[in-house]
């Protein structure tokens, strides 16, 4: 049903939910508000808006006139938080038209969201966000959980200890190398990464080719180039020793590739920190991890960002 809003927009919008109908119109309404070189393609929409592993997103739209004039979105996600298992959203693909912003639409379609979720039974809401919308999701609140975000120098490399790097290869039973390796000890929260997890992440997105690495039953390495900088996307080994090869296959790649720097987002405690030169330094994060729990006794652990597992394959960005 329609929610017709009055008072603050006029009679002229209205709230509804997303309907497959009207895919043209969300798609036309983000490409005309990105910059340039932003724009998106029909495969991407179409991966945004379908079912993710864990369920259907949930998506409200501002209409004027009968076009859409913003959107706002969440999509079911799993965190394992000590030994269970709790659903919740992650928010994403926020967008109002130029001309329309200033006017509240983001703040209204939000909370619609958060209504939304909480009628869904969703133990929590989390967003990777840019400045804009973290001004607005702290007016509903959120808190943000700081992310630690490393530049790794492109400097001298070990040959001998890289891995050999394949096109966006991501091959099965992932799982069970994310299994072996054992971070649920020291970060008793952390995201969901079973096999239709990694498929749907990365194999199955349209936006990007990932470059990896892969050593049965070893390690598992995700990169990906973003103008002149190399994303350390995302990481699983068995053991420790690998971090080695994973800092030395960077730089290489970064050498390879012409890029000017690495960038990774790791928890601050994790051991791969003991394996990072001294150039490695901390940068001011672009995006912002923000969170608001619903299930207050899950409260104590998720409030502390040092009991998350995150890196940069966790956001919807990269």
């Amino acid at each position: 049903m329609n929610t017709v809003m009055e008072t603050e927009f006029g009679k002229e919008y209205s709230i509804i939910k997303y309907k497959p109908q009207l895919f043209s119109k969300v798609m036309k309404m983000f490409n005309d508000s990105a910059g340039k070189g932003y724009k998106k393609t029909t495969q991407y929409f179409r991966y945004n808006l379908s079912q993710t592993p864990y369920g259907k997103p949930i998506r409200f739209l501002m209409m004027q006139k009968g076009s859409v004039v913003g959107s706002h979105s969440s999509r079911p996600l799993l965190l394992k938080v000590k030994n269970r298992y709790y659903l919740g959203g992650l928010l994403y693909n926020t967008r109002t038209q130029h001309e329309h912003r200033k006017k509240g639409i983001f703040l209204t379609l939000a909370k619609k969201n958060f209504e939304e979720a909480k009628r869904k039974k969703y133990n929590f809401l989390l967003a990777f966000s840019n400045e804009n919308s973290k001004v607005g999701y702290e007016k509903l609140g959120m808190k943000e959980l700081p992310i630690n975000f490393i530049k790794i120098k492109k400097n001298n490399f070990i040959e001998e200890k890289t891995a050999k790097v394949l096109d966006h290869y991501f091959p099965r039973n992932l799982y069970r190398l994310y299994d072996k390796y054992k971070i649920g000890k020291n970060f008793p929260v952390r995201f969901q990464r079973d096999e239709k997890y990694f498929l749907w992440r990365y194999k199955k997105n349209p936006e990007y080719r990932y470059l990896t690495c892969y050593e049965k039953g070893e390690y598992f390495f995700v990169f990906k180039k973003y103008f002149d900088s190399l994303h350390i996307v995302d990481f699983l080994v068995s053991s420790t020793n690998h971090y080695n090869i994973l800092i030395n296959t960077a730089k290489k790649m970064a050498k390879d590739l012409s890029c000017n720097e690495i960038n990774m987002w790791i928890p601050k405690s994790h051991q791969i920190m003991n394996y990072l030169d001294k150039s490695s330094t901390n940068l001011k994060p672009q995006q912002f991890m923000q969170l608001i729990v619903f299930k207050k006794t899950l409260e104590p652990l998720m409030d502390d960002i040092k009991n998350w597992y995150y890196t940069m394959g966790d956001s919807n960005v990269f």
